[in-house]
């Protein structure tokens, strides 16, 4: 039996009761009276009354508590976002034509390139190419 829960950071307890907590002990217990006391029940060993059960501690794994931590940031930051866009509409405007925008997607011709094996090359390298070719026509 449980007689109390504790909680952690994440993990919130109550504790409400309908029963009295003042009691009166039994005159005349036997071992295996129960009784209630305190907010909690006592059972009699023959030689005294002790708490019938154990307190219970729940907490979250490290894990859970990182992604919860990361899920408040998360909405803090789109609060800020969504003050930052009604303060400036131009903010919000360009953030929606920003997300509205097609991914990029390389042409078909540069694609089959690719796949053939053809190597693009820059202006600049087919131009060194070109200047190093004339070069060597004119020593020959």
């Amino acid at each position: 039996m449980i007689n109390e829960i504790y909680g952690d950071e994440f993990v919130m307890t109550s504790h409400s009761s309908r029963y009295s907590n003042s009691t009166q002990l039994p005159p005349s217990a036997v071992p295996g009276t129960v009784w209630y006391s305190d907010q909690r029940l006592k059972v009699y060993t023959g030689y005294g009354w002790e708490d019938a059960g154990a307190p219970a501690y729940i907490t979250l794994s490290h894990d859970l508590k990182q992604i919860i931590n990361w899920a408040k940031d998360k909405m803090d930051q789109e609060r800020r976002e969504a003050e930052l866009h009604e303060k400036f509409p131009a903010l919000k405007q360009a953030k929606d034509n920003y997300e509205k925008r097609p991914p990029h997607q390389p042409s078909k011709e540069r694609e089959n390139r690719k796949k053939k094996g053809v190597v693009e090359k820059s202006k600049k390298k087919m131009k060194k190419e070109i200047k190093g070719k004339r070069d060597k026509e004119r020593k020959i």
